[in-house]
């Protein structure tokens, strides 16, 4: 049976907070203030209906919306949503007794996200290529993703082949493999990963794919089958290899903004421990100022970092160790 529920703020991940029964529920798609009609799966709300709309409310941008996974806040204005998401940061601060200022948001653009994890299916019918409908394994094929940067969605129709030469046919229970794809200055790095064999036709149909295409590299599940080039990035700068499917920030604005920001607090440092490192987002920029040491569990990020450090003899940067 249907409940109505009011809205009174708004969680975490983007859900509506309603209360039930004394229970918090969570209401997708719904926004503080709003009345809706739902039904309930423990706190869960499903089949909403929106009763009593907000005045902050607004048209998605993306037609996919609300039926896409990807993104769960577009149809929220962005002065309020701007304000949630910096309270996020401010209430986890204060949580852990940390007082502190907490400055505006750093608002990004439209597709801008260099970096992208696709959920791929291969189908008796075809392949499926997108992002995965909330709390289902079901892939919502996006056409035109606004999010990502538009050579992501150029190379769809590549990354659909690709897939249909190295997957066996799934059954509709199967387990989407992820296709991780980043766009870098030399090339898309295209790392697939997920639980299936990769046949030895499979494994040369991917490669004459990957050459067509033009892809800077291709690595399917940890084995680089192709690498015309190596996917690079630069840290302010600097250059460095990626390993395969290796982090960096989803955006090169947002890279740019936190690097002026950690730079800037560490002016006068002269010795640097940098945590969780990467292929050196932050380490690489601040070996400008000051020794750097830096920490990452993964061993090929690590070694990316070592040998942009080694081979950037002209930035003039300080020493810099590695540890695992």
């Amino acid at each position: 049976m249907a409940e109505k529920l009011t809205i009174m703020a708004m969680g975490a991940q983007g859900d509506g907070l309603a209360s039930h029964d004394g229970q918090t529920v969570y209401v997708p798609g719904a926004l503080p203030g709003e009345t809706v009609r739902a039904t309930l799966d423990d706190a869960r709300a499903h089949d909403v209906e929106i009763v009593t709309p907000s005045a902050e409310r607004v048209s998605p941008s993306c037609p996919h919306f609300g039926d896409c996974g990807g993104c769960s806040v577009q149809h929220w204005a962005d002065p309020p949503y701007r304000a949630w998401k910096r309270q996020l940061v401010a209430d986890a601060l204060s949580r852990q007794g940390i007082e502190t200022k907490v400055a505006s948001l750093v608002p990004g653009t439209p597709r801008i996200r260099r970096r992208a994890t696709f959920s791929v299916l291969r189908r008796p019918e075809g392949v499926r290529l997108g992002f995965q409908r909330e709390g289902s394994h079901m892939i919502v094929d996006t056409t035109d993703c606004h999010v990502v940067d538009p050579v992501l969605n150029r190379a769809r129709g590549a990354l659909k082949a690709l897939a249909k030469a190295v997957l066996p046919v799934m059954k509709a229970a199967a387990k989407p493999v992820s296709m991780t794809v980043t766009v870098t200055q030399t090339g898309l790095d295209v790392a697939v990963a997920g639980d299936f064999t990769l046949s030895e036709p499979g494994r040369q149909a991917a490669i004459g794919i990957a050459l067509k295409a033009n892809f800077a590299r291709l690595t399917v599940r940890d084995e680089v089958l192709a690498e015309t080039r190596k996917p690079a990035v630069s840290f302010d700068g600097i250059a460095v290899g990626l390993p395969p499917g290796g982090f960096i920030q989803a955006t090169a604005r947002a890279e740019s903004a936190m690097r002026d920001l950690v730079t800037g607090h560490m002016q006068g440092a002269r010795s640097v421990a940098d945590l969780f490192a990467g292929c050196g987002t932050f380490a690489l920029p601040l070996a400008r100022l000051a020794r750097v040491h830096a920490v990452e569990g993964d061993r090929a990020s690590l070694a990316a970092l070592d040998a942009a450090w080694r081979a950037a003899s002209g930035q003039k940067l300080r020493r810099v160790t590695t540890e695992r």
